[in-house]
């Protein structure tokens, strides 16, 4: 279960630069133990390509990864991962495939805006921010 997210809250973070956004995501998935992003039927929506990079898009919420629910990913729902599983699963899986992490994008008039991060990074900024809040 996630946190309940306030309409303010939501549109302040929505314009709010990206290494906020980050630590920000940083924090509440840490929080909450859930990590969040899109799924349909094909599998888990990517962004980029294979020529210059895949990432998986995350968000740090349920209602930001809905917002993306659209365009070329309007069949796709937000679908949340538990904190164990993406340390212990998805990081050696986005290392092995050469993947990134776009964490808490947001739509610019260029597309997504977000910070890509390497799996490795993600997971060290995590663990360090579980370490402070045990």
């Amino acid at each position: 279960m996630t946190y309940k997210l306030r309409q303010k809250e939501r549109d302040a973070l929505l314009t709010t630069p990206d290494s906020a956004r980050y630590k920000y995501s940083i924090g509440r998935i840490a929080d909450w133990q859930e990590v969040w992003s899109l799924h349909g039927s094909t599998g888990w929506v990517l962004a980029g390509s294979p020529e210059s990079g895949e990432s998986i898009p995350v968000w740090p919420h349920r209602d930001f990864a809905q917002i993306f629910a659209v365009g070329e990913w309007n069949a796709t729902t937000p679908k949340g991962i538990g904190l164990a599983d993406w340390l212990d699963k998805w990081i050696p899986g986005l290392m092995r495939d050469g993947r990134s992490v776009t964490v808490f994008p947001v739509a610019i008039s260029t597309g997504l805006h977000g910070i890509k991060v390497s799996p490795e990074r993600f997971r060290d900024d995590l663990s360090e921010e579980l370490s402070r809040i045990e």
